[in-house]
């Protein structure tokens, strides 16, 4: 959850049946911190809400973007559009 500390402008937009809120925090990076869109359509206006918590510095290993296909699959010719019969010019 967003630190609750976090200092942020609150900016609020009405669009047909629907209303929704998005605080942004202020200074060097301003970042969305809180979304709530509300359902003005359904008297109990139902409400979604929305925390975001930024990495702005994740790390993660080679292997994770290491491609390995699944067991059966066959490798796809891919050619340019220039030289694919048929292709429009």
């Amino acid at each position: 959850m967003a630190n609750q500390d976090d200092l942020c402008d609150h900016y609020a937009f009405r669009q047909g049946n629907t209303d929704w809120q998005i605080w942004i925090t202020t200074g060097a990076k301003p970042l969305p911190r809180k979304l709530v869109i509300t359902d003005r359509s359904d008297e109990a206006r139902p409400q979604s809400v929305q925390y975001f918590d930024w990495n702005l510095k994740p790390t993660f290993k080679d292997s994770i973007f290491k491609f390995t296909p699944p067991k059966g699959a066959t490798a796809v010719e891919l050619r340019s559009l220039e030289k694919s019969k048929g292709a429009p010019k």
